[in-house]
């Protein structure tokens, strides 16, 4: 796959569900863009003041990721596009 995707859906999760990770977060769907029939799951960060929006150009990123327990993790995880 690409490094480029399209937000199809997210949701920011405010209070602790399953105490895995730190809150706020934004688990999402994106489409990529050179997979168009491939839903993929992930975590959207987006920089201070932009907000997530359908179809929103997405580029492929890497995060260490710390749970509340456990080691921390390289993921892949989606960021707006920087033109």
């Amino acid at each position: 796959l690409g490094t480029r995707a399209k937000l199809l859906s997210w949701t920011t999760v405010q209070r602790q569900i399953n105490g895995a990770f730190e809150v706020p977060y934004t688990p999402a769907i994106v489409v990529p863009d050179d997979a168009p029939e491939v839903q993929l799951v992930t975590q959207l960060f987006l920089s201070k003041g932009v907000a997530p929006a359908c179809d929103m150009p997405l580029q492929l990123a890497f995060r260490e990721l710390t749970p509340l327990q456990g080691e921390a993790f390289i993921a892949p995880v989606f960021r707006e596009l920087k033109q």
